[in-house]
């Protein structure tokens, strides 16, 4: 999944997220790649979202990013940030999932 969260609440995220577990085989994984907020970033609202005015989305901050994650039934194997990337744009994770024990 590449740059969909962004375009999703909270809740739709995480819903979103439990709708994928139900599709996946047994043994499944889910790949997230999306683009992070910085928690100093200026505009931030409530701390964790920073909304992109052209294309009306929003970035979400990577903590609030692992916690949607982690309510939606999901454990984190492996995070990295993409490298090689213009460092004037935000940054952006890569995020390996598979459901968690009680999913």
């Amino acid at each position: 999944l590449q740059w969909v969260i962004g375009h999703l609440t909270d809740s739709e995220f995480v819903d979103f997220l439990r709708r994928c577990v139900r599709g996946l085989r047994p043994g499944g994984w889910i790949m997230l790649k999306d683009n992070n907020a910085s928690p100093k970033e200026a505009g931030l609202i409530d701390g964790h979202y920073l909304v992109d005015e052209d294309d009306h989305s929003v970035m979400r901050t990577n903590v609030l990013v692992k916690r949607l994650i982690e309510e939606a039934g999901l454990e984190i194997v492996k995070e990295t940030r993409q490298t090689r990337f213009p460092t004037e744009l935000c940054t952006v994770r890569m995020y390996a999932l598979k459901p968690g024990a009680g999913a």
